[in-house]
């Protein structure tokens, strides 16, 4: 954040007038007692107007500090909204591929246990068989498993 002093002119005013006029003030004869001397006061002057002045950076490094954490917060809020999205993508694609895969498997499991039943009923009616009808079976499956 730019501070302009177009805008803040008469800070800087009062910051250069302010040790001449304590300086008028003090060596001014008054007509009322005062309690202290001028050194006194000038001390009491110097530590008051310098708590004001470290007071008020200490108010404008807050705020510059809070606006470039309220700028640094909105990147970040963005930079995480991108990679959740991401994130989300790549969570739906790999939901996809594993329902591919259990589908996959499902039917691997399934084609095994068909295999499986196969075998077993050809193991169990191997005699209703004779040799050539078990050697054209076989060719059969072994040129065109998907039409045996």
């Amino acid at each position: 954040m730019k501070i302009s002093m177009k805008k803040y002119w008469w800070i800087a005013l009062v910051i250069l007038l302010m040790p001449i006029a304590l300086n008028f003030i003090l060596l001014t004869p008054s007509f009322t007692a005062i309690v202290g001397d001028e050194i006194a006061w000038l001390s009491f002057w110097g530590g008051y107007l310098g708590a004001i002045i470290s007071t008020a950076a200490a108010f404008i490094i807050l705020y510059i500090q809070r606006k470039d954490n309220e700028s640094e917060n909105e990147k970040n809020r963005a930079d995480n909204k991108a990679q959740n999205e991401l994130n989300r993508i790549e969570n739906e694609n790999s939901n996809r591929a594993n329902r591919q895969l259990q589908l996959n498997i499902m039917k691997y499991h399934q084609q095994c246990h068909w295999l499986d039943n196969f075998r077993n009923a050809s193991l169990e009616y191997i005699n209703a068989f004779n040799k050539n009808d078990i050697i054209m079976v076989s060719h059969i499956m072994w040129d065109s498993p998907n039409e045996a």
